[in-house]
């Protein structure tokens, strides 16, 4: 072989190494554009939605005959339509533009393989037709990798993420369980392991019942349990049907509350009868009278909340104006559950008096006997007598004054 032909082999050999690197290292991002990643693809079509998440929990959700959305595995509760929305619109919109691979070998990596993922969507429409897609890490920036199921192709998104195609139940649903408002409130009683606290509303305040002499509620911990309540928010939905398991015949806690309500008053009924069979041709007809509008009337309803046994993921909870059982987070539930009356109480301060400093220990005061204290003995008291000033013999007497001399001098009146 001479020198021009293992030039060639040799450039041949450099062509079919750089064309199985096109063919299998994944591709930069490609700028070209194109069409839609899911053809012909109507979220109004779409009857059945199920994701799946990296660690193989589960979601399914239903279109009703109405169009909303429910979960069918928890006795069809109900779905926040928005959720759903989001989803459907953000699959309509993925594109074939941004290019990364075509390369079955680079899925798991950027994990969109069959066995690797961070979300699996599957999408059924009204005709029985299934899309099913693999949403997989995160890009730059707020990216995602996605690919169609059955096909090599690796596309880079930005109108999805996994966060738009939840695997998490309660990330599908309203989670506010019972709302009602506080300042309508009128009472409050709680029954738990500890007891039965009955509140009531005082004007701007609450009072507690059974207090004794100097105690007061606490008014920031009522404030902050009446808070609680009236905004309970739930973990997860459970269904309609109660279950042994559910603990509901032995309640840890029983929360009961009057509530004053806004009701429609019937709207008052003055209408002018209208009979123009009755009326010569030539007259007017009368107009109708206005009804006035009608004044909403307060009106007090009861609610109970009873909370049940305490499972894996929670407590299990039933409100009275709700169809279905639902979990509440263990932190939520023990506001209820381990409240006392020590955490509601504020106790009357105690009384100190102070001893005066003559009556501290061994010391009396001036004029009294010595008080005795246990277990200590007295010493006597000494009695000091002071010893007579006597004068030095060598001390000279001091000098008569010249009113001492006049005196000694004078003589007695006869």
């Amino acid at each position: 072989m001479n020198k021009t032909n293992r030039i060639l082999a040799a450039v041949l050999v450099v062509q079919l190494v750089l064309l199985a690197a096109i063919n299998l290292w994944p591709h930069s991002e490609s700028k070209a554009a194109g069409g839609a990643l899911v053809a012909d693809f109507a979220p109004d079509s779409i009857m059945h939605i199920q994701v799946t998440g990296s660690d193989e929990t589960q979601v399914a959700l239903e279109k009703t005959d109405n169009g909303g959305w429910v979960l069918p595995a928890y006795d069809d509760f109900p779905v926040n339509a928005s959720t759903v929305t989001t989803l459907l619109s953000g699959v309509q919109n993925l594109t074939t533009d941004r290019l990364i691979t075509e390369s079955a070998s680079s899925h798991r990596r950027l994990k969109v393989a069959d066995d690797e993922y961070e979300r699996v969507v599957e999408l059924t429409a009204s005709g029985g037709a299934t899309t099913k897609l693999y949403l997989g890490s995160s890009g730059s920036g707020s990216t995602i990798y996605v690919r169609l199921d059955g096909e090599d192709q690796v596309y880079l998104e930005s109108g999805l993420s996994s966060t738009s195609a939840p695997s998490d139940v309660s990330r599908w649903v309203n989670t506010l369980y019972f709302n009602a408002a506080s300042d309508q409130i009128t009472s409050l009683t709680l029954t738990n392991a500890n007891g039965t606290f009955d509140f009531t509303k005082a004007g701007e305040g609450w009072t507690m019942a059974g207090l004794a002499d100097g105690e007061t509620l606490n008014q920031d911990t009522f404030s902050t349990l009446l808070s609680q309540v009236t905004a309970l928010r739930l973990s997860k939905p459970l269904g309609k049907t109660a279950q042994d398991t559910y603990g509901m015949d032995a309640p840890q806690a029983v929360i009961t509350l009057h509530v004053m309500e806004a009701e429609a008053a019937p709207a008052a009924t003055e209408q002018a009868e209208l009979s123009t069979s009755l009326l010569p041709s030539t007259e007017e007809v009368p107009e109708a009278t206005i009804a006035p509008t009608a004044t909403p009337v307060m009106v007090e309803h009861e609610y109970t909340i009873t909370l049940g046994a305490a499972l894996d993921d929670g407590v299990v909870a039933k409100a009275s104006n709700s169809d279905y059982y639902v979990l509440l987070a263990t932190t939520v539930a023990g506001n209820f559950t381990a409240k006392t009356r020590a955490d509601l109480v504020t106790a009357p301060p105690v009384a100190t008096e102070s001893a005066p400093e003559s009556m501290l220990p061994g010391l009396t005061p001036e004029g009294t006997e010595p008080v005795a204290l246990p277990g200590v003995t007295q010493a006597p008291t000494a009695e000091v007598t002071e010893p007579a000033a006597t004068l030095p013999a060598t001390e000279a007497a001091p000098e008569s004054t010249p009113a001492a001399t006049a005196l000694a001098t004078e003589s007695p009146a006869s």
